[in-house]
């Protein structure tokens, strides 16, 4: 890949950058793709070894002659930390410069009914997780939020959290960014909404493709755009909220104030709400009375064993996700399509999900698209969260690594 000169704000930023998406170049190598002499790469690239941001890694073996020195970023040269704050769940992770895992930290999500336990919550999960990783919280150079909320990564506003009544309030229109930054001045503080840092994981350490959707699937619906391998955030800063759109004209009020959404019928949500309402009101023999609070993957192991109402549910709910993936398709034309989150742990409900996507989609755009699963782990929300920081120091941005180093 070839970087313009002028896309940096000067050529240390450039060679950075090349060796973060490369793993490891050559001067040579770096010469030729940034159009410049390997006199000039090979003084930048001393400066760089001798700052601590550079390190020879290895002796490469390509090509012919003298085998030359391959040159990678140094993994102590900054350590960040990325938060996924969930309904559920908050986990918390902690990366090198090379987005290698150092730490992980794990925590039931607990009632957040203000503002203040919300910014307590994020200062102890940072806390737990650099104890954790045995570094010294000074080391820190910055923090990424990944949440399952509405969120303008831009302005680092949360506006509303979706499916969660009693969290709506403290989180509507809270300018998380900057409160942060309050309480760790001269860091990095980076957020978004988890669908697009999940997609950034996908793309750095999922697969090797640069263009595909990513689609979660849990308690809601949503979606991401990543284009040349990074997501889509669009002018108003909220793409890829497919799970409103309206695929049944007669369907349920949602909370967006739509009727008929995508999510009110393809998500966890949905098909624990039909399993609860089947129970109530039949009298239809089935495994899931045996569960006295019943769970997604109660309803995906009772499916799995041959119960027909579990059954029902996960593919009704996957069908109604393949109408949705069939709007992408005609819209989009992608040539893959990654399917993640709780739902995506469901043979019957993917399956379901490609058959309905292939039927109802134009048939050109379904003869080349792929539908897979992620093989990402519950900690890619915050790893890609982790990202956003890394991306913001390895760029011509006014808090560069060169900036943060002063």
């Amino acid at each position: 890949m070839t970087v313009p000169l002028s896309l940096a704000a000067d050529r240390r930023i450039a060679i950075l950058q090349l060796i973060r998406q490369a793993g490891a170049l050559t001067r040579n190598d770096i010469a030729h793709s940034l159009d410049v002499s390997i006199s000039q790469v090979s003084r930048i690239t001393s400066e760089l070894l001798e700052s601590g941001l550079l390190v020879e890694s290895r002796r490469s073996t390509a090509g012919l002659g003298r085998p030359s020195d391959l040159l990678a970023l140094a993994s102590d040269a900054c350590v960040v930390v990325g938060l996924d704050l969930g309904s559920i769940e908050h986990r918390a992770i902690l990366t090198n410069a090379r987005g290698d895992v150092l730490a992980t930290h794990v925590v039931v999500a607990p009632p957040l009914a203000s503002r203040d336990a919300i910014l307590s919550q994020i200062t102890a999960l940072t806390n737990l997780v650099i104890k954790q990783a045995k570094v010294v919280s000074d080391s820190i150079i910055g923090l990424g939020m990944a949440l399952h909320a509405l969120v303008d990564p831009i302005a680092r506003i949360v506006h509303f959290w979706s499916g969660r009544p009693l969290m709506t309030s403290p989180w509507t229109d809270f300018a998380l960014g900057s409160a942060v930054a309050e309480q760790m001045p001269g860091r990095i503080i980076a957020i978004d909404d988890v669908m697009r840092t999940l997609a950034i994981s996908e793309a750095r350490y999922g697969r090797d493709e640069r263009d595909f959707i990513l689609v979660l699937a849990e308690e809601g619906i949503a979606a991401a755009f990543v284009i040349d391998g990074m997501p889509y955030i669009g002018p108003n800063n909220i793409a890829g909220e497919i799970g409103h759109i309206a695929i049944d004209g007669e369907g349920n009020a949602c909370e967006c104030g739509n009727t008929g959404c995508l999510e009110l019928r393809a998500s966890e949500r949905a098909v624990l709400a039909n399993a609860g309402q089947w129970l109530q009101t039949s009298q239809i023999v089935t495994s899931l009375r045996e569960h006295s609070i019943l769970t997604i993957e109660n309803v995906f192991e009772a499916a799995d064993d041959g119960d027909r109402l579990a059954y029902q549910l996960i593919v009704e709910a996957g069908e109604a996700l393949g109408h949705g993936l069939a709007v992408l398709l005609n819209l989009l034309g992608p040539r893959l399509i990654v399917l993640t989150g709780s739902m995506a742990r469901s043979p019957i409900y993917c399956d379901a999900a490609r058959r309905v996507m292939r039927l109802r989609s134009l048939s050109r755009a379904s003869q080349n698209v792929r539908l897979e699963t992620s093989q990402l782990d519950a900690f890619a929300g915050a790893r890609g969260a982790a990202s956003l920081v890394l991306d913001r120091l390895f760029s011509s941005h006014e808090e560069n690594i060169f900036a943060m180093k002063r």
